[in-house]
């Protein structure tokens, strides 16, 4: 393709993958989500060698479909119901997250995330906790200095100072 311009080297993506239970404008489905997923995705246009770092449940129906796309992935299936989501758009396009089941993604350990990213050159930290995010930054920065780390939060993890500051 001309002009197609690639990220060197490979990108872990880390955080939860989700089942979501979708209703907009369009009508109503079941369909995989979480901002790892949706983040690992994305940076599938810029690199074709994207991993994801990831808990599911027993239950979460996807994982084929995650290992299809994701093939060297570390998706750590544990004893815990997958992380839900329940969310409506209204016309304008805005979420409403009428339930939220944080379940299996939330038991994804820092140490597996800084063993998966082993080789990456660029690492994608999707919301996690505060601390464990700060516990694989600076796991991930004795082990591995060069690599490229971003981080993404979310707007719950930010009720005390201390939930802001790496």
């Amino acid at each position: 393709m001309i002009g197609e311009r690639k990220l060197p080297g490979s990108i872990l993506v880390a955080g939860n993958a989700s089942i979501d239970d979708v209703t907009n404008r369009v009508g109503s489905r079941r369909q995989p989500g979480g901002a790892a997923v949706y983040a690992a995705v994305a940076a599938r246009i810029f690199n074709d060698e994207v991993k994801i770092a990831t808990a599911i449940g027993g239950d979460y129906e996807y994982k084929g479909l995650l290992k299809g796309i994701f093939p060297s992935s570390s998706i750590f299936e544990v004893k815990a119901n997958s992380t839900r989501f329940e969310i409506e758009y209204d016309g304008g396009w805005n979420a409403n997250y009428k339930a939220v089941s944080f379940g299996a993604a939330r038991l994804l350990r820092a140490d597996q995330v800084v063993k998966s990213a082993r080789g990456c050159s660029h690492v994608h930290l999707a919301p996690m906790s505060p601390s464990k995010v700060a516990t694989i930054v600076k796991k991930l920065r004795r082990e591995q200095p060069d690599t490229v780390i971003s981080v993404n939060t979310w707007e719950g993890y930010m009720h005390s100072r201390g939930s802001r500051e790496l």
